[in-house]
């Protein structure tokens, strides 16, 4: 009898968890992460501007930052299709080498250096919008962010 109970137990506790877990994925479908670049821009955007209370100046200023990141997001991301056609053929090969994958994905390195400054001057950019007053809420949120997140 009580074999039994365990086996209904483990039962139970196995089709409620794929219950979950595929309720808990329907349920996120249409969420900040299956939204398109451009909505999650839009979204950070809102949020951002709403968190600092800013002004219409700033907030066009803010749009066109987001918008500079998504054009450059998109001229980075242009090869991803074929990024993942090498990431195939490599992982087909009957032997790989260090040098195989730097030559095929040797460029990304230099592709996310240039994200990189870009998003640099984007932050430089934005800090230079800000009143004091705000700069001192995005240090708070900072610091809260730090604390809830940090390790």
């Amino acid at each position: 009898m009580k074999k039994n109970k365990k086996i209904w137990f483990y039962i139970t506790g196995g089709i409620s968890f794929i219950a979950l877990l595929f309720g808990g994925c329907r349920m996120h479908q249409n969420s900040f992460f299956h939204s398109s670049p451009e909505e999650k821009a839009e979204k950070i955007i809102d949020y951002i501007s709403d968190e600092l209370d800013m002004n219409e100046a700033q907030r066009i200023v803010m749009n066109k930052i987001k918008e500079d990141i998504i054009e450059k997001h998109k001229e980075l991301h242009a090869d991803k299709g074929d990024m993942h056609k090498k990431a195939i053929e490599l992982a087909t090969k009957e032997t790989l080498t260090k040098a195989d994958l730097e030559a095929a994905f040797g460029d990304k390195a230099d592709k996310m250096m240039e994200m990189k400054d870009f998003m640099m001057e984007k932050i430089v950019e934005f800090h230079t919008i800000l009143t004091p007053e705000q700069k001192k809420t995005v240090a708070e949120k900072m610091e809260k962010f730090h604390d809830k997140c940090g390790r």
